[in-house]
C-alpha cells in the first residue's frame, strides 16, 4: 500500500516523519501548506514532533550535542534550547545530561527513531553474545560444583 502512494504528497510527508529532519518538513510545508492543513494536522504539533525526531536522530550519531547545533537544526531561539532538551528528557526517549556551563548535551543513550534491518542485526548480535556468555557462566559454575563435589568425596587419611 505504501508503494502505491509513492509520488503523492502523503507519501512524501510520511517519509519525512519516518526518516528525515525538521528542515525537510518545513520545506515540505512551505510548498504543501494547504495539503497538510487539509488533512487536519496541526503545523505546530508537527513542528514539535519533527523537532523531537530530529533530536533523536542527532542523539543516535553524537554523544555530545552543542546547544548551537540544537538551536540551528531544530530552528529554536537560543532561550528555547534548554527547555526543549528538558522536555525531550521527560519523554525518556533520550537519556542525557545537560551541561549548562559548556552549553552542550551529553547523550548516554537514545531510542532509535526507526527500527530497521541494522537495528535487528545489532539486537541479534547482542543476544548471541549474551547467550554465549551465559553458556560460559553455566559451564564455569557446573565445573566448580563438580570440582567441589569430588573434593568433598575424598576423605583424607
Amino acid at each position: 500500500p505504501v508503494k502505491f502512494l509513492e509520488g503523492e504528497p502523503i507519501h512524501d510527508l510520511l517519509t519525512i516523519f519516518v526518516a528525515d529532519k525538521l528542515s525537510a518538513y518545513t520545506a515540505f510545508y512551505a510548498t504543501h501548506r494547504e495539503f497538510v492543513d487539509g488533512l487536519g494536522l496541526s503545523h505546530e504539533q508537527n513542528l514539535q514532533k519533527m523537532r523531537l525526531l530530529t533530536f533523536m536522530q542527532m542523539a543516535e550519531s553524537r554523544k555530545e550535542i552543542p546547544f548551537d547545533a540544537i538551536q540551528t537544526d531544530l530552528q529554536l531561539d537560543p532561550n528555547q534550547v534548554e527547555a526543549f532538551v528538558i522536555d525531550v528528557l521527560r519523554t525518556r526517549l533520550v537519556r542525557a545530561k545537560v551541561d549548562q556551563l559548556q552549553r552542550r548535551v551529553n547523550v548516554s543513550s537514545t531510542m532509535h527513531r526507526t527500527f530497521g534491518r541494522s537495528q535487528w542485526q545489532t539486537l541479534r548480535d547482542t543476544l548471541q553474545k549474551w547467550s554465549h556468555n551465559l553458556a560460559h557462566v553455566q559451564h564455569s559454575v557446573s565445573s566448580a560444583i563438580h570440582s567441589q563435589m569430588t573434593s568433598d568425596a575424598v576423605i583424607p587419611v
